[in-house]
């Protein structure tokens, strides 16, 4: 092909059996080129420097045949989730790369005809290193603990990089995301060679499920093609289909002259194909090449210039300093390492009942385990050899777990304090309970789930009827289809079974535009939070919104801004367990915040606080009371009112009929018993409800 001239896309691989990919390096080539102009000027020199190292190469290969092997590292980063992928499953990923570049690779031969001359060994290889950048003993594996393995993309190499300029640096994480809107989906994307002055880091992020063909990859397709194609990429490799104008490759594509112009990236593994007709000969497209986009399982080789590009950068270019200093990596040692401790429990679930056994997982690294010793504060047994321990913990509180594993090189300990949280067989609090958020103990009985700035927090003067209440941060920024959960301590329900309770809460929010609205979903658990059972879902542009209209970055301002909500807790025995816990989990759209406060366990529904018209000045005092309360409102047009007073279960207690003709009516209450009461006063269907506390 001819020599493109302008700025190219790379652009990451990926599956029709899944679903479409959209390319994520471009855009973030694109994004980080209007905030460096270093990038341009990188890229531009990228494709000038073509030629030449094509003739370079192409003359010294011919004079002798050299094996160049590149030091690789894998840093797992992972929140104990599937993306925490096995030795085995990046072994594999390495079988496959080593297969490929140096074409040997089992389907070598369904190459048609007409490329098999153009089909090449690079005589390129890749190991795992053996020694990190200090010198200690690795196995090529680093694994590491953030949220950010939840498509924070290039974010993760600020947790760990090695010096790119020994090392490969290839970071496994959940999902990739670079913006890309489903079904499509980015898998993985790569830096070209000189990239790492202008980006600040150099190397592969890829999805996990993409790594290797066994273990989370397995059945996906793609005979672990996704690392192949993204590191041509590393090796300065463009797309057979480039356009600069982005719409039609036939006359620019790859800077390759013996790979076919492609007109668009090409999906599955259609070989019939011929998308451009103004090569000489006319050649079919090359959907073999593992810089398209065919199916992995319908790719299986790199072309003779191809490889002129790629050995170019490594024997003369900008990733010589890669072969360069790989002894300083040890990759031709085999070192005795130590294992460096880790482990969780075997469900990911830290919160238990009294007395429920727990199944531990030793999750050690970086060396195999022949010893073990696990500590277990308040559990029993308090001590174990087992790889997986099952553990009982009888009493309600907090345990530290500490595990130190060994092998005949050395030892490492991983402490982790108040890792598990054991519940009482008896609720906390007794229902019927207000949770008004103003106790200072709420932030210590509560579990608020967030990342960074966004999720769950309290705040401090957007409440329902006083300053406290919880919110749900959320913004256009927030990363979309993310979960926090706002988890509450238990309550004894079990004097509430006959009276039909339900949960309620108030409720604010705004759309922010019509597509961005939140969902919340509300939980309940009867087995300390081991199985959650759906109560109700809310949704933003329907259930969940308590004003109308699109407004970004809504906040509350006064009580009208609330909305009431319920759901019945006569489900899965939630009426009459001793330990109901309740999980409020919002799904991120890029919308508004979500605030939540009144919440109300078990009390029957008094219904929603519509105010009552015709009526102003409603007022109660004191509140708190020590039992003689004074009601006092306008009633400015006349009619008949009743005022009732219901305790927390919703029973009337007190009923009373107020006058008719009077303009300002004004009623005093005597309340005997110390507790929480609902003033409901209205005419029939029309109401409005105000809480008053008796404290004597």
């Amino acid at each position: 092909m001819k020599k493109i001239i302008t700025l190219f896309s790379i652009l990451s691989f990926g599956l029709s059996s899944i679903a479409q990919h959209q390319c994520g390096t471009d855009e973030y080539y694109q994004e980080k080129s209007e905030q460096n102009s270093a990038i341009d000027l990188l890229i531009q020199n990228h494709l000038d420097g073509m030629a030449a190292r094509k003739e370079a190469v192409n003359g010294s290969l011919e004079k002798k045949k050299q094996v160049l092997t590149i030091p690789v590292v894998f840093h797992v980063i992972h929140n104990y989730g599937p993306e925490n992928i096995s030795v085995e499953q990046i072994e594999d990923g390495m079988r496959v790369l080593n297969e490929d570049f140096r074409r040997l690779n089992k389907d070598a031969s369904n190459t048609r005809s007409e490329f098999q001359s153009r089909s090449v060994d690079c005589e390129i290889e890749f190991r795992l290193a053996r020694k990190d950048p200090q010198g200690n003993c690795s196995n090529g594996i680093t694994r590491h603990v953030s949220d950010l393995t939840y498509g924070g993309d290039d974010d993760v190499t600020n947790i760990v990089f090695w010096d790119h300029t020994r090392y490969l640096n290839i970071w496994v994480i959940n999902r990739v995301d670079r913006g890309a809107e489903p079904p499509l989906r980015v898998l993985a994307f790569a830096t070209l060679p000189g990239s790492f002055n202008g980006l600040g880091w150099d190397g592969v992020i890829t999805s996990h499920d993409f790594v290797g063909s066994n273990g989370a990859a397995q059945g996906n397709g793609n005979n672990g093609r996704v690392l192949t194609h993204e590191i041509g990429h590393w090796l300065g490799l463009l797309h057979p289909f480039y356009s600069r104008r982005g719409t039609n490759g036939c006359f620019e594509g790859d800077g390759m002259d013996d790979t076919p112009p492609v007109e668009k990236a090409n999906y599955g593994c259609n070989k019939t194909t011929n998308s451009c007709s103004n090569d000489r000969p006319d050649l079919k497209d090359m959907i073999e090449n593992y810089m398209d986009y065919a199916d992995g399982r319908c790719q299986n080789a790199f072309t003779a210039d191809q490889k002129a590009e790629m050995v170019g950068h490594l024997t003369s270019g900008l990733r010589s300093s890669n072969i360069r200093n790989s002894a300083s990596t040890g990759i031709n040692t085999t070192p005795n390492c130590k294992p460096i401790a880790d482990f969780h429990v075997k469900n990911r679930n830290q919160v238990v009942c009294a007395g429920q056994e727990i199944e531990f997982e030793d999750l050690s690294w970086n060396a195999e385990v022949t010893d073990r010793s696990w500590t277990f504060s308040g559990g029993t047994p308090s001590i174990s050899t087992f790889k997986n321990p099952k553990v009982k913990f009888s009493q309600a509180g907090t345990y530290k777990v500490i595990l130190k594993a060994s092998n005949s090189n050395g030892s490492s300990t991983k402490t982790k304090e108040s890792f598990i949280t054991v519940i009482a067989e008896e609720g906390i609090h007794t229902a019927p309970f207000t949770e008004d958020v103003e106790s200072s103990q709420v932030s210590s009985d509560w579990t608020l789930g967030n990342s960074g700035s966004h999720g769950w927090k309290i705040t401090t003067i957007k409440g329902f009827d006083a300053s406290r209440g919880f919110k749900a941060n959320m913004s256009s920024s927030t990363e979309e289809n993310q979960k926090f959960a706002l988890i509450s301590p238990t309550y004894d329900m079990r004097a509430l079974g006959s009276l039909g309770p339900i949960l309620s809460f108030r409720n604010a929010y705004s759309l922010r535009e019509d597509n961005s609205g939140e969902l919340l979903v509300v939980y309940g658990s009867a087995d300390c939070g081991q199985n959650w059972r759906t109560l109700r879902g809310f949704g933003g542009k329907s259930t969940l919104k308590s004003v109308d209209g699109f407004n970004p970055g809504w906040e509350p301002s006064s009580t009208a801004d609330w909305k009431y909500q319920s759901t019945p807790l006569t489900r899965y025995g939630f009426d009459t367990t001793s330990n109901l816990m309740f999980k409020f989990e919002i799904t991120s759209k890029g919308g508004n915040s979500l605030f939540i406060d009144d919440i109300n366990v078990g009390l029957y529904n008094v219904g929603v606080e519509e105010q009552l018209k015709n009526i102003s000045a409603y007022e109660i005092d004191p509140n708190p009371s020590t039992g003689n309360i004074n009601i006092r409102f306008d009633n400015i047009d006349g009619g008949k009112k009743e005022l009732h007073v219901l305790d927390m279960v919703g029973r009337t207690i007190l009923s009373t009929y107020l006058g008719e003709n009077e303009f300002y009516v004004q009623q005093n209450i005597i309340l005997q018993k110390n507790g929480i009461y609902y003033l409901k006063l209205g005419t029939g269907n029309s109401y409005t409800v105000k809480k008053v506390i008796i404290a004597k």
